[in-house]
């Protein structure tokens, strides 16, 4: 029997086999029963010799490679269910063929993602029995969108006519189970924030996983903050792996910065970086959030104390001071003392309150203002207390305090002028005795009190006779007496007993003393010049005026008309002499220096005398 006619008939037996799913060990199996007879019983001589290299090739068909199965879509969500392409050789190969399957990394063919599988192909009747390729998709998390699993196959064997073919590249359609590279956020965008309550959560999470680590940084203003520092950055990490899809982000928080701002904003930038170039080119907009201000508005906290009265050196004025709110600067209030207080060591020294831009600037600052204890006079007068604001915050800048009084009961002594000694002054004018009498001021005035002594013609103060003297009172020493002396003038005219006045004048500035009058002071002078031979007698020898700078008139009586006029010094010196005609007439005293002077009328029995005086 030939083995070739029972074959054919086998083959196309095993080929039906193949193309359902059947063991192949099975198939072998019961391809052995079948020809173990023929083997057994046939002779061998029957059996006509066959070449060692002779392929087993059916009678109607050449070398070939089948493939069949239709590679449909596939989604990457479903990796357990797979497409099958079925691969078989139209023959039976000389030699075995491997069939070398190389995925890309978007499928399995049954080795792994992207590892190759190889089918083997025996030179038996098998290799007619297709194999399965089972294509499963690679559900690597990654977006791709719609790509393509593509398998390459390389043809290996010693099989001459199967080393020349070839499979052409097959690919399957893959529906990628990823999203687009993005960035999803999630935060309560419609909400206010106030200073020093709960904030929110910033929540970040990429669409796909990346291909490199995604850094994102969250920067808020220093209005916000999400450490403990405000305004300090934080940074998150998305790694190349599934965990980039979770949501991760920071709680932000309105900083409760104890500055009033009224209703503001704070705003939250971001920062994407990366070496991933799906997400290089992501930007995440800047999120711009309403803050409503928990801090007073600003404001001074200031009252004009209750109590304005101080006595010098007795006592003291409190001026509190607090801000109502935080100020963006540093606020400097200074408090002005006029002269008559003090808050420091010295009379109108003004003092500076800081109120730094921090929460000590709602808190008083207090200054203490006194009296100041001058040891003048002043009774009870007033002293000012005015503020000056400078700081570069726009708010506090353009407030104002305004000023305010306090009245000052004064401790020094009424003001006074005190004499003594000066009542009974009495002395006989022999050029020798020497007067007393002191002066003092009975408070310190506020300026030099001057006092001008201006004694008549019959006194000398120590500056010669009729000569003024002044005395200056200054500051403490006012109140210690001066002693003034007086000496009496002994001139040469018996004018028996006569006064001395000493005519006093004040020159200050103090209101006070500058309204003082001081009565003229006298001295009881007793002559010590005899008997009187001239006389005093306005109706027998007068002269006019009395002050003058250039002429002098006269009336003489009758018994004087053709009498002579002389002209002698307070000090009995004769200067000029005229001889008159007539009761009336003028002389020239031109020629005389400024001074008082005596002009005597004489008619060899009688004389007379008026004083006059010559300015120039």
């Amino acid at each position: 029997m030939n083995p070739t006619v029972f074959l054919y008939p086998t083959m196309k037996f095993v080929k039906t086999l193949m193309k359902v799913k059947v063991d192949w060990l099975l198939l072998i199996f019961f391809l052995l029963l079948i020809l173990l007879p023929f083997i057994l019983f046939s002779a061998p001589a029957a059996t006509p010799p066959q070449p060692a290299t002779l392929p087993y090739v059916l009678p109607d068909e050449i070398p070939a490679f089948l493939v069949t199965g239709e590679l449909d879509t596939i989604e990457e969500d479903f990796p357990a269910i797979y497409t099958s392409l079925f691969i078989a050789l139209a023959t039976i190969p000389t030699d075995t063929v491997y069939v070398i399957i190389t995925p890309n990394e978007e499928i399995n063919v049954g080795a792994g993602i992207g590892l190759v599988d190889t089918l083997m192909f025996t030179p038996y009747a098998a290799a007619l029995i297709a194999k399965e390729i089972k294509i499963k998709p690679n559900d690597d998390t990654e977006y791709e969108g719609e790509h393509y699993g593509v398998m390459h196959f390389t043809i290996l064997t010693d099989d001459p006519d199967y080393a020349v073919l070839s499979i052409p590249t097959d690919s399957v359609l893959i529906l990628d189970n990823d999203l687009p590279p993005g960035l999803t956020t999630s935060f309560p965008s419609d909400t206010s924030y106030t200073e020093g309550l709960a904030g929110f959560d910033y929540l970040i999470a990429l669409t796909s996983i990346p291909s490199d680590t995604v850094y994102v940084t969250l920067d808020p203003d220093d209005q916000l903050r999400i450490t403990g520092i405000p305004g300090e950055p934080i940074m998150l990490t998305f790694e190349p792996n599934a965990s980039a899809l979770s949501y991760d982000g920071a709680g932000v928080r309105a900083v409760d910065d104890a500055i009033y701002e009224g209703l503001h904003s704070g705003a939250l930038s971001f920062t994407v970086t990366t070496d991933a170039p799906e997400y290089a080119a992501f930007v995440i907009p800047e999120v711009v959030l309403p803050i409503i201000d928990n801090d007073s508005t600003p404001g001074i906290n200031f009252e004009i104390p209750a109590i304005l009265a101080l006595t010098e050196g007795e006592g003291e004025v409190a001026v509190a001071i607090a801000l109502k709110s935080v100020p963006t600067d540093t606020v400097h209030i200074q408090i002005i003392p006029d002269v008559q207080l003090r808050i420091t060591g010295a009379p109108g020294e003004a003092v500076t309150l800081d109120f730094a831009p921090n929460s000590s600037a709602l808190s008083p600052h207090i200054a203490l203002v006194k009296a100041y204890d001058d040891f003048l006079y002043e009774g009870e007068h007033i002293g000012n207390i005015s503020f000056l604001i400078t700081t570069a915050d726009v708010d506090y800048a353009a407030f104002t305090i305004e000023p305010f009084d306090i009245t000052i009961t004064d401790n020094d002594l009424i003001p006074g002028i005190t004499f003594e000694d000066t009542l009974g002054l009495s002395g006989v004018e022999n050029g020798t005795d020497t007067l007393h009498f002191s002066v003092y001021l009975n408070s310190i005035p506020t300026s030099t009190v001057t006092i001008n002594f201006d004694p008549d013609i019959n006194l000398d103060l120590g500056k010669g006779k009729d000569a003024d003297l002044s005395v200056k009172f200054k500051e403490d020493s006012s109140l210690i007496a001066r002693v003034m002396n007086v000496i009496i003038f002994n001139d040469p005219f018996v004018e028996g007993p006569h006064i001395g006045t000493i005519t006093c004048s004040i020159t200050t500035s103090d209101t006070f003393y500058a309204a003082f009058t001081i009565p003229d002071i006298y001295v009881a002078i007793t002559d010590d010049d005899g008997t009187a031979v001239i006389n005093y007698d306005p109706d027998i020898f007068q002269v006019f005026p009395t002050v003058t700078t250039h002429t002098l008139h006269y009336n003489v009586a009758e018994q004087f008309a053709n009498a002579t006029l002389r002209v002698f010094t307070l000090e009995g010196r004769m200067t000029e002499a005229y001889s008159i005609v007539g009761k009336t007439g003028t002389i020239d005293v031109q020629q005389l220096f400024s001074g008082t002077y005596i002009i005597m009328v004489s008619n060899g029995e009688e004389m007379f005398y008026q004083r006059f005086q010559v300015i120039r």
